[in-house]
């Protein structure tokens, strides 16, 4: 039988609708069994209407002339009721068989089923009955039909079909290259189903492992082409394998299996790290790679507006969405990536401020209730990106919502290659780059250490910009550039390392500017302070018990406490060192007081950290820390913060000196020694250094004058300096050893002299500048007096002090003038007495200096305060101070700290500021201001090194 053709007309039974068969009439049926034999009895013969194959069937209610369709089959064929069709015989050939096939599944009569809730199927039991209810069918992508599914009439439409090639022994899964034939197939028993529910279909939930992606196949979550160094993105294996695990694995696996292990994807993922390091670009370029929707990307402040509840609504339409797919699609809903860049901006600790109008804390109440809220969703992923991981509110970065923390560091060896391949790439394939660079990329990056991925990048532009301006004639610009040498080499790589310093990195030339005079190994001392100093860097660097290490650099002013902190960081070979010095914290605003001040924060602050050890494994911290001043640490409880004390101490041995001049100086042996016995008086290294350096400079034209600026503390007017030479004083490195002991001895005297001079003069220009000012208001915690501060050249005012006496009794007068009227007298104050400062360090070394005031000349020392004649003397007594000559007298009613413009006057009680001077016969011959709490200080320099 051949082509036969027949009028299109409608099923006599709405039953036969549910069988995806046609139906004809069983005369015609019987020539259709004969045309293709006996073999197609059992399932009924496979017959074309148009282009279509579908198992026909014989019914005595269909006419002769005419083949009855459903209503899907007729729309499927684009046929009408009493269209003529033509009808043929039809037997599938061998490689028309489906390897797979995969079906959407709706409700037939959705309009009785909207508005209630999602219908369940099986998709295991569903495939089952497919297949035996359609076995030997024809199926074509695009083809519908109705089912009946345990009462439940469905409608499948098939959505895609691949097909193997059987007409070998042994069936292989080769696939047709014909794309017509893709589309078709015939379904047998090895035939593999999958269900999925179509795209904005809310009436059913399918279960089972026969979901679309499930039996143990992965969700194709990832594009198959993907790389990462193709997108930019270098340096962060380690990130990505984590972000992976975390934050991806799951949604590899079918949603059965997942609800199977009864966990839920992760929703939120936060990078933070310092800037550069590729935060930004890992989330911009993560949504590439996902076979996702195209992702949000949102600035921290763009979510913040003007009107009320604004913010909150902004934040509500990130999430809409995929809060409709989620609802119309369920499990089978795409990812939605919505990308928050500076995340700190708008999610701070709920209630840190309390100035505003509580935006913030809304705005974070929005997100924590739409990532993990009463109707959490699962089919997006928030991803944060902050440098401040700490100002963001705990309650976000809990599990369930951010809970994913990836720390976006810096590069090692290996992730700095890699971007420095990404940025040459270009440069290779045009071949703009010398073969040189490419092979020595690896040196470069062992010379990137620390250098963010954005460093990088502004390094390989630094080395190009060289390559460009070679290559261009800057004296006629307007001649074409020589596009055709335009290479870049390795030594615009060198050039542009000195260019770019990274933030993160090793300051190496501020750290070499504080030793650049060298190091000299001067002695014993010296060797074994860097000796323990190398032995806990590498105590630092190796043990694991050991991930935080302080050191505390005690010594006096100039023995070289910060050149050895800056030398041991420098060379530990740590990849970030960071030096933090009181310049770097300086404040500058219109309430600050011109004068030191103590701050209870900033103690408890350095007391916490100093001790906070690195909170990641594997994390070392070194802190060296330097001062001149161990004794106030000691008081404020600083110096039992440090794990190590080490001391640096004074050149107090002629050999040392020696060796220092020798070194440093390049003197002979016989005239370092020399000059080493000549100096009797302990010196720091950084003054020797210095003091050899300024005579050296004599050697070209002259020494120094002697008498530079011997008066210019006397008036606070002058504001110059001027310096002299003097053509009858001597070079210090002349060639006669006999004489340059005594040279070198007198240029130290008058170096000595003219840095008195300097430091007299900066103090009174000091003292003119920041001059006192008036007490504001009552409510001022402390105002400055208004007299004039005593100066060299001023007289000591007649003023009553009292003295009280060992007995008890009733305290005696004393007229200071009177008391040091011709006489050479020492008078020191301190704000009073039996403090811990005073009474430990202060007190004491006037106590020890006795001896030597005496043999420079001073008669008399007197020590002045506001207490009481009583305390005064109690601490006289107490300290030993009487014993050693001292008198202590009360300045009760500071009218000595007032006439001398000394006084510290506050609402709760009045002080003197503490200051020492010499006075011959009444007038101030040396004077010098303390600001801290120090030994005598220049008081004791100037009688050392210099005859008062």
């Amino acid at each position: 039988m051949g082509r036969i053709l027949l009028q299109v007309g409608s099923l006599p039974s709405n039953r036969l609708a549910l069988t995806n068969r046609v139906y004809i009439s069983p005369s015609v049926y019987s020539h259709l069994v004969e045309a293709l034999g006996p073999e197609s009895a059992s399932g009924g013969p496979l017959v074309t209407v148009g282009p279509h194959a579908y198992f026909a069937e014989a019914n005595a209610g269909v006419p002769d002339d005419k083949i009855a369709l459903n209503g899907l089959q007729r729309r499927f064929a684009q046929l009408s009721l009493a269209n003529k069709v033509e009808v043929r015989p039809f037997s599938p050939p061998a490689n028309y068989a489906l390897a797979a096939m995969e079906i959407d599944v709706d409700l037939l009569q959705k309009k009785s089923a909207s508005g209630g809730p999602p219908r369940e199927i099986d998709t295991d039991r569903l495939a089952s009955d497919f297949l035996l209810n359609y076995e030997g069918h024809v199926f074509e992508v695009g083809q519908t039909l109705a089912m009946d599914f345990e009462g439940t009439k469905i409608e499948l439409c098939i959505k895609s079909v691949s097909q193997i090639d059987l007409s070998g022994s042994q069936p292989s899964e080769e696939l047709v290259t014909s794309d017509d034939a893709k589309r078709v197939g015939q379904l047998l028993a090895p035939t593999s189903l999958t269900f999925a529910r179509p795209q904005g279909s809310k009436l059913v939930s399918l279960l089972g492992e026969k979901v679309a992606g499930g039996s143990g196949s992965a969700n194709t979550i990832f594009l198959s082409d993907f790389d990462f160094e193709k997108l930019g993105i270098g340096g962060l294996d380690s990130e990505f394998n984590q972000i992976f695990r975390r934050a991806f694995a799951s949604r590899i696996w079918p949603a059965h299996v997942i609800k199977q292990l009864g966990i839920n994807h992760v929703r939120g993922m936060l990078l933070f790290g310092p800037p550069g390091c590729g935060k930004t670009l890992i989330a911009r370029q993560i949504g590439k790679v996902l076979n996702a929707r195209e992702p949000k990307i949102v600035n921290g402040p763009e979510i913040l507006n003007k009107y009320v509840g604004g913010s909150e609504e902004k934040v509500r339409e990130l999430f809409a969405e995929a809060e409709k797919e989620q609802l119309e699609m369920g499990d089978q809903s795409m990812l939605h990536i919505i990308i928050l860049d500076e995340m700190d901006a708008i999610c701070k600790v709920r209630g840190s401020n309390r100035s505003d109008s509580g935006v913030s804390d809304s705005v974070v109440n929005q997100l924590l209730s739409k990532i993990d809220g009463v109707d959490s969703l699962n089919n997006i992923l928030l991803i944060g990106m902050t440098n401040r991981k700490d100002m963001i509110d705990d309650a976000l970065l809990r599990p369930g919502r951010l809970e994913v923390h990836v720390e976006i560091g810096l590069p090692d060896t290996k992730g700095r290659l890699q971007i420095l391949n990404i940025h040459t790439k270009n440069m290779k394939e045009s071949k703009r780059i010398s073969p040189d660079v490419i092979s020595r990329l690896d040196e470069i990056s062992d010379k990137t250490k620390n250098f963010s991925g954005a460093e990088i990048e502004g390094l390989v532009k630094a080395a190009t910009s060289y390559a460009l301006t070679r290559c261009v004639d800057v004296k006629d610009l307007s001649k074409a550039p020589d596009e055709k040498n335009l290479i870049v080499q390795f030594g615009d790589f060198e050039r542009a390392l000195d260019d770019v310093a990274p933030k993160f990195g090793v300051k190496s030339t501020e750290m070499k500017a504080l030793y650049r005079n060298g190091f000299v190994p001067y002695g014993d001392s010296f060797d074994r302070l860097m000796g323990n100093m190398e032995r806990l860097i590498e105590q630092v660097r190796t043990s694991e018990k050991t991930p935080l290490m302080s050191v505390l650099l005690q010594g006096p002013v100039a023995s070289g406490k910060t050149a050895v902190a800056a030398k041991v960081a420098v060379e530990s070979g740590f990849p970030f060192v960071r030096m933090i010095s009181a310049d770097d914290m300086i404040g500058y605003s219109d309430m600050a007081k011109c004068r030191p001040r103590f701050s209870n924060v900033v103690l408890q602050t350095l007391l916490v950290l100093l001790k906070k050890v690195p909170p990641d494994y594997g994390r070392r911290l070194l802190i060296i820390g330097t001062t001149s001043c161990p004794h106030l640490l000691q008081d404020l409880g600083l110096t039992q913060a440090f794990g190590v004390n080490q001391s640096t101490d004074l050149l107090d041995n002629p050999l040392q000196i020696a060796e220092v001049l020798r070194v440093a100086a390049h003197l002979t042996e016989s005239d370092a020694e020399a000059i080493g016995n000549a100096i009797t008086k302990p010196i720091g290294i950084k003054t020797l250094l210095m003091v050899a350096e300024m005579a050296k400079q004599g050697s070209e034209g002259g020494a120094v004058d002697v008498n530079l600026l011997q008066h210019s503390g006397r008036s606070p007017n002058k504001r110059g300096l001027s310096i002299t030479t003097s053509d009858s004083s001597s070079s210090l490195f002349c060639s006669s050893t006999s004489s340059i002991t005594s040279q070198l001895t007198s240029s130290y005297h008058n170096i000595l002299t003219m840095l008195r001079s300097i430091l007299l003069f900066v103090l009174v220009a000091a003292g003119t500048a920041f001059s006192p000012l008036p007490k504001a208001n009552a409510r001022s915690s402390t105002a400055l007096n208004m007299a004039t501060e005593v100066k060299v050249g001023d007289k000591i005012p007649a003023v009553t002090l009292s003295e009280g006496q060992a007995d008890y009794g009733r305290p005696e007068a004393v007229d200071i003038a009177e008391l040091i009227a011709g006489k050479k007298v020492a008078i020191f104050a301190v704000p009073g007495a039996f403090t811990p400062g005073c009474s430990k360090s202060h007190l004491p070394s006037f106590i020890t200096a006795q001896e030597e005031l005496k043999a420079k000349g001073v008669e008399l020392t007197i020590c002045i305060a506001t207490n009481d004649a009583f305390v005064m003397e109690a601490w006289g007594r107490t300290s030993g101070g009487a014993d050693a000559g001292i008198r202590f007298l009360s300045d009760g009613n500071a009218e000595l700290s007032k006439a001398l413009g000394l006084l510290i006057e506050s609402p709760v009680m009045v002080r003197t500021k503490r200051f020492s001077l010499i006075a011959d016969d009444g007038v101030v011959t040396h004077y010098f201001r303390l600001w801290k709490l120090q030994t005598p200080g220049l008081l004791m320099f100037w009688l050392n090194y210099n005859s008062v």
